[in-house]
């Protein structure tokens, strides 16, 4: 049973990583092409929460802090994917998993704070509208908490970690 949810965790880490690449590279071609001259009709029939497409810039000013987050996304998703590789092949409380899992909340803790004031900047530039919103059932909130989690996982890997090593100096 254990094995089971191991490997289905395995492979659902892999499918959201391989599809985050995708994205990425998909994004990266659409910036590519509109940089190296490629048609687009403006103005585009995309719904934006920030501002209507109507010219090079402003879909080039979307495009790229998108492809920036969702890059930062396909490597927080790459270091979950190599925890649970290595915890998945019965190496535990290791450096590489204290590291990763601090490493993992951190980016977490700052691609939420980061996703905060680029929509706020955008709302400010695009739509003249200074907006702060606090909202308590927003997703950001569980992610600055999962992102705490993962840190205080890697102190509690740590402490793991120096007994194993301190075990077996003891045999």
């Amino acid at each position: 049973m254990q094995m089971q949810i191991a490997a289905l965790l395995q492979f659902l880490v892999n499918l959201v990583y391989y599809f985050f690449l995708i994205v990425c590279l998909l994004i990266f071609i659409c910036i590519v092409y509109i940089l190296v001259g490629g048609p687009v009709e403006y103005p585009m029939k995309i719904v934006s929460d920030y501002f209507l497409i109507d010219s090079k810039k402003s879909l080039l000013s979307l495009l790229i802090p998108i492809l920036i987050f969702q890059s930062s996304y396909t490597y927080l998703t790459y270091i979950i994917k190599g925890l649970v590789e290595d915890m998945a092949a019965g190496n535990l409380f290791n450096r590489y998993q204290v590291a990763g899992f601090k490493h993992a909340g951190q980016i977490l803790i700052f691609l939420t704070i980061a996703e905060s004031i680029f929509d706020y900047i955008f709302k400010l530039i695009f739509k003249s509208v200074i907006q702060i919103k606090f909202d308590t059932t927003s997703g950001s909130w569980t992610s600055v908490l999962l992102g705490l989690f993962f840190i205080f996982l890697s102190q509690i890997f740590k402490k793991a970690k120096d007994l194993k090593e301190e075990n077996e100096l003891t045999v």
